[in-house]
């Protein structure tokens, strides 16, 4: 099925295909998320944080 509905979207120097964006967390790995979700859905996925220093994050339960 094609829509002939443009979800093209600019984001600052950005374009993307679609607005909606997998957000670090959600989806939690790439692995996991790219079983269950149709990937041509999403303009863009936010990768966790790197750091070049430790970091030990929240304590569970979040």
């Amino acid at each position: 099925m094609t829509s002939s509905l443009d979800t093209t979207t600019r984001l600052g120097p950005l374009l993307l295909d679609t607005p909606l964006i997998a957000a670090a967390g959600t989806f939690g790995a790439v692995v996991d998320f790219v079983a269950v979700a149709a990937l041509e859905a999403y303009g863009a996925a936010v990768a966790k944080s790197v750091s070049v220093e430790p970091w030990p994050g929240r304590p569970a339960p979040r």
